[in-house]
């Protein structure tokens, strides 16, 4: 298998981090999410403001999982382009499991902490005024829903109610079988960028279908093209159309998606699927632009950002179940102490952090890294011919 992108890389990591911060974001300060006067918890209505803030792009949730479908589309892509069929079959044979055992083991540990009580985000949702907060844990868990969630709710409808997090996960199924069939099917040949574009358009005219929003996926096409473009064209830009195309890419970023904007976006609102339309072109632009531009992986190549990209996966699984319990246990004890709200919230998100970090190493160490090999080792068993595909 071929190595991966290094900048690519280095950016999921940025996109874990846009998400776990996003959900800290909305369970304590709702404010800066749905810029809602009775949410806000600053006397100067600074969260408030926040909602529509350029300064926004830090947790910029609904923007970090657009870059998490493009990265998708450009990795299926790259395969393609960069090796043929082989590595592609190998992805997608692997593709469910190896994002449905993950998801049954995070579930899984999600019933244990709830029968045991550790679960304590319905009671702090109080004090934080989160209705978000208040919903992700408010159901009877048993083994009967974490099958029937961790299986069919979150790997085809898009949805969890054990892990509000997991409703990506359809996506990132689905979206991968599409971009492998249309790179396989069509990937050969010069008018490929016409299927691009036909499969781009329909997907955004079918909006939503039950449960799926079908406009995601064209962040997955997007990702397939920019790959296509990368191995070849093999373009590189010059710093300044660099940095203009991340300024812009940023902007899109910020495009709020809990609240309709009054300020500079109102000028790109066009409707209620804005959000999607400006974070999905932003994602591909801000990918394209760090694979195209050298200086990008200067930073995006260290050691730190590597890291983080490497155990994005496993952040994502397991953040949501240290939020839920840890964080909000350690922010009410603090708040209820006398600190203040906005120093208990800094205090709980850089101990959780850290805790998340950690946890996401030891899962990716010791779960993750391993599933991995033994899907490959089954699947080189099974397509014994495929041998001669390096792991």
């Amino acid at each position: 298998m071929k190595e991966r992108n290094t900048p690519v890389e280095g950016m999921r990591g940025i996109a874990a981090v846009m998400v776990v911060l996003s959900h800290f974001m909305v369970a304590f300060y709702p404010a800066a999410y749905w810029g809602d006067d009775a949410m806000s918890h600053i006397a100067n209505g600074l969260d408030i403001k926040l909602s529509q803030s350029p300064f926004s792009i830090f947790y910029a949730g609904n923007f970090g999982v657009c870059l998490f479908f493009v990265i998708g589309g450009f990795g299926i892509a790259s395969q393609f382009f960069g090796g043929g069929y082989k590595g592609v079959r190998r992805i997608i044979t692997n593709r469910f499991l190896r994002l449905f055992i993950p998801v049954l083991l995070a579930n899984g540990l999600c019933l244990v902490m709830m029968k045991m009580g550790y679960i304590t985000a319905v009671s702090v949702s109080e004090t934080t005024g989160s209705s978000w907060l208040r919903g992700v844990y408010s159901f009877e868990a048993d083994w009967r829903s974490w099958l029937f969630d961790s299986y069919y709710r979150v790997m085809f409808c898009g949805d969890s109610v054990y892990n509000s997090a997991f409703w990506t996960i359809a996506y990132s199924l689905y979206g991968s079988f599409l971009v492998a069939l249309i790179v396989v099917i069509w990937g050969g040949i010069r008018e490929r960028w016409i299927i691009y574009a036909i499969t781009c358009v329909v997907l955004w005219s079918m909006g939503t279908q039950g449960t799926i929003n079908c406009n995601y996926f064209v962040a997955f096409i997007i990702g397939g093209m920019i790959a296509d473009i990368k191995i070849h064209f093999q373009l590189k830009l010059k710093k300044i159309y660099g940095i203009l195309l991340l300024v812009i890419s940023c902007l899109l970023a910020d495009y709020p998606i809990g609240v309709a904007p009054t300020n500079m976006y109102r000028f790109l609102d066009i409707g209620n699927r804005a959000a999607f339309l400006w974070h999905i072109l932003g994602a591909g632009l801000m990918i394209f632009t760090i694979i195209n531009f050298e200086e990008s992986g200067r930073i995006l190549g260290s050691r730190g950002m590597q890291f983080l990209g490497k155990i994005s996966f496993s952040v994502y699984l397991i953040h949501m179940q240290v939020l839920g319990s840890f964080s909000t246990f350690l922010f009410q004890k603090m708040f209820e102490s006398g600190i203040s709200y906005s120093v208990s919230f800094t205090g709980t998100v850089a101990l959780s952090l850290v805790l998340i970090v950690g946890i996401g190493w030891a899962v990716y160490e010791i779960i993750e890294r391993r599933i991995n090999k033994i899907l490959n080792y089954m699947y080189f068993r099974v397509f014994q011919s495929e041998r001669t595909v390096k792991n």
